[in-house]
């Protein structure tokens, strides 16, 4: 099952301390589960409050080049890449007080959705009380792949990211249902550089069985969102004819504002 870690030191390192430690083991990147030590460097990152606001008034001070080969969403910040492993800042935001539908904003940070991952990866809760979320395992290699299809899904418990805490998620094993944090939060990843060789699923756990099988990176769903808000009919008609499978994204008498 997905391995928990709880705090379990007030000690803190520099992020430039954390990447060279990182930097002297990435023999171990192949499995994180064996990987001596970083459950700890994790739990001393997120110990020290000032490294991810230095980082950004770093990213001010050049702010045309901020980010700029970051591949994902506007939540998601790039700390360093390398070779064989990146470090990526994440955001989570409640998912109510918007003009929108909360289910829009459910959807848009994979709230709700139970979903595995087609690659290892660790995380530490660095700020704010951290997502809830349900955890289950399946058996990748019993499945076809189908829509409908069964998983015999097995409950493992519900786990808060809290600061401090670790979990680290197994490549194809393990399911997460994230709930919305009840107050913003933050949370810290390591993710090895690797070819995804399996299908990454959703799941519909209730059912118990796949619901879907994941063809989007976030871009594109996000795209889906923004255009359904602010898009007109020609580019909304665009994004249809290029991802002609996708859900119908037509206007919502809604608009994406601000937080209440």
């Amino acid at each position: 099952m997905t391995i928990v870690v709880n705090k379990q030191t007030e000690e803190s390192i520099t992020l430039d301390e954390f990447i060279a430690f990182l930097d002297a083991n990435t023999d171990k990147m192949n499995n994180l589960e064996t990987f001596d030590g970083l459950a700890l460097k994790l739990q001393q990152i997120s110990n020290n409050r000032t490294f991810f606001t230095e980082f950004l008034e770093q990213g001010l001070e050049d702010f045309s080049e901020f980010q700029k080969t970051n591949p994902y969403g506007p939540q998601v910040f790039m700390l360093h890449k390398t070779d064989q492993y990146f470090i990526r800042m994440n955001y989570w935001p409640v998912s109510r007080g918007y003009a929108h539908p909360a289910d829009e904003v459910d959807r848009y940070f994979v709230y709700g959705r139970g979903h595995d991952h087609n690659f290892t990866f660790a995380t530490v809760g660095y700020m704010g009380p951290g997502y809830e979320t349900d955890l289950y395992t399946y058996d990748y290699n019993a499945l076809r792949g189908l829509p409908g299809e069964p998983a015999d899904l097995t409950y493992q418990g519900r786990e808060t990211l809290s600061c401090g805490k670790v979990l680290i998620f197994r490549t194809s094993q393990d399911i997460h249902v994230q709930l919305a944090p009840v107050k913003g939060s933050m949370s810290l990843n390591v993710i090895p550089v690797q070819k995804p060789v399996n299908t990454q699923y959703e799941f519909d756990v209730k059912r118990g069985c796949i619901s879907d099988i994941e063809k989007q990176n976030n871009h594109k769903k996000n795209l889906a969102t923004l255009l359904k808000y602010f898009g007109d009919e020609s580019s909304r008609g665009l994004y249809q004819k290029t991802f002609p499978k996708v859900t119908s994204i037509t206007q919502n008498s809604s608009s994406l504002g601000q937080s209440a």
